[in-house]
């Protein structure tokens, strides 16, 4: 290809970044996204939403939400700015229908994918703890077809357990696996974070021990918060324990 003088272009990277992502080769396809943005490449929707879609399926939760702020940055869709900064308003909202009318009306005119912009103010909603008005913007978009992912269920779970409504953070827990939408590592650490924060460190440890019989592998990212938690409750040596127990461990996910 630089034999011929050819640069590869946005259409090249996007190529070579679904096939990565297909291929289950993750790293490979954020070296080839840094690579573009060096070049001075901006992202397209499509490549946006591969790279978030392999983001989640990786656990890296707040990875993914950040680059849904950045599709605001580059420029992908202007309307999007205005709904991202809407939704982070500290202006006290009289309820969630000036919200979903604000993004009603900017995602007529939006070239990005409605879950997108939905999970964009989604995100921002829940970072603020407006977790009800979140979810009032939910429904009123699911009567009009959006239908909610797994993306949206971890979003939500996370604002939940950041507020330490543990109950109704196990209750999304529990819609997911109705709608046959799978959680996570991420959803597991989110609620193990929300009963470390609520005080229930036995119930935090119990669901450690049983991320195994999921299929999942625990991160640094769940064995920093259930050791932070131990420390938290003064239970030193169950929280050296599980120091030891990670750094014994091989591989442990980053």
């Amino acid at each position: 290809m630089q034999d011929r003088e050819l640069t590869p272009n946005v259409v090249t990277y996007g190529a070579l970044i679904a096939g990565w992502l297909k291929e289950g080769l993750p790293e490979k396809a954020f070296k080839a996204y840094f690579e573009m943005r060096e070049k001075g490449l901006n992202p397209n929707v499509i490549i946006a939403s591969s790279i978030i879609r392999g983001l989640y399926k990786l656990g890296r939760i707040d990875d993914a939400n950040m680059l849904l702020q950045k599709i605001v940055d580059v420029n992908l869709c202007p309307e999007l700015k205005h709904i991202y900064s809407f939704s982070n308003s500290k202006t006290v909202l009289s309820d969630a229908q000036k919200i979903a009318d604000s993004i009603d009306r900017s995602v007529t005119k939006c070239v990005v994918p409605n879950n997108v912009v939905f999970n964009i103010a989604v995100a921002g909603l829940c970072k603020l703890g407006k977790i009800d008005d979140s979810r009032d913007v939910i429904n009123y978009f699911s009567l009009k077809g959006f239908t909610p992912d797994e993306f949206t269920y971890c979003t939500l779970v996370h604002g939940m357990s950041l507020v330490v409504k543990v109950n109704e953070a196990f209750n999304l827990h529990d819609e997911m696996l109705i709608k046959d939408l799978v959680p996570n590592i991420a959803v597991y650490n989110a609620l193990i974070n929300g009963l470390c924060k609520a005080g229930n460190i036995e119930r935090a440890s119990r669901l450690f021990n049983k991320l195994h019989s999921k299929g999942l592998a625990p991160n640094v990212i769940t064995y920093n918060t259930l050791i932070d938690g131990y420390y938290k409750i003064a239970k030193t040596s169950e929280a050296v324990q599980l120091l030891k127990r990670m750094t014994e461990e091989e591989n442990v996910p980053s």
